[in-house]
């Protein structure tokens, strides 16, 4: 299994957890460095990429670590139940989910003073998988609105000041599972993985964010409808690290297969 898909921009790395260690892959060369070995790694081990590849933040038993990828040196950058979801282009945010139950809230993190502010919450709903768009003026999230539907929404980002739900733009129509989700290069675009036809596949949904509104009807990208390879890896989409890079669409999936046999009784 490999998790926690992050990227930065070009060359284009690629952060993943696999057989409990993380390592770095330059995807050009198709070449892989150990970062780290995986002990005290948390089990869902998600991480966050800063844009120039030099700093990778994840959850290392019960406190989010920083760690550089030019020295090996680390960092605490706060202790409890988060998981790390983007770095801003110049490094001085990391945002991060509160990892505690169903009311999950987004935390932006100064990285240097270490002061963190919720930006986003809602007293009903667990908010989930923010990402700041490529100009870094929205951030795209889903909710939990009910036992059964996600939805997603985009905010403004202002910095660590909290954005109030009046402000959310909807994206998606919340009466189905739609979760993690990701921008396009161009920021026109948002991808995500949805359960909307049966199975768990990547759809995407056109916004005009100077409308403040969906563009027209979202639309699939990727069926993933056979038995052997599906996406569906369980109740937490996280681990499915979908990522999107120029001309690249990175996910996890699992794979099954399976074998007859004959015997003979004597």
């Amino acid at each position: 299994t490999v998790t926690g898909v992050q990227t930065c921009a070009l060359p284009i790395w690629l952060a993943y957890a696999s057989e409990a260690a993380i390592r770095l892959r330059d995807l050009q060369l198709g070449t892989d460095r150990l970062i780290l070995d995986g002990v005290g790694l948390n089990q869902d081990r998600t991480m966050a990429l800063n844009h120039d590849a030099t700093r990778l933040a994840f959850q290392l038993s019960a406190s989010v670590v920083g760690l550089s990828l030019v020295d090996n040196a680390r960092e605490t950058l706060l202790d409890g139940s988060f998981r790390p979801e983007a770095w801003t282009r110049d490094g001085k945010w990391l945002l991060l989910m509160t990892h505690t139950g169903f009311n999950n809230k987004l935390v932006l993190l100064d990285v240097e003073s270490k002061q963190r502010t919720t930006i986003l919450e809602h007293t009903g709903w667990g908010l989930h998988s923010g990402r700041f768009s490529p100009d870094e003026r929205w951030i795209v999230f889903y909710a939990t609105t009910s036992p059964t539907t996600r939805r997603i929404f985009v905010a403004p980002f202002r910095g660590a000041t909290a954005v109030p739900e009046n402000e959310w733009i909807p994206v998606t129509d919340g009466r189905g599972l739609d979760r993690e989700p990701r921008w396009s290069p161009d920021g026109k675009l948002i991808y995500f993985l949805s359960d909307r036809d049966g199975f768990r596949c990547v759809w995407a949904q056109a916004v005009d964010l100077q409308a403040r509104a969906a563009k027209g009807p979202p639309f699939p990208v990727y069926h993933a409808h056979t038995a052997r390879f599906t996406l569906d890896l369980g109740y937490d989409t996280a681990p499915n690290g979908l990522t999107v890079v120029p001309g690249k669409m990175i996910v996890t999936m699992a794979e099954s297969t399976g074998n007859i046999w004959l015997a003979a009784f004597r």
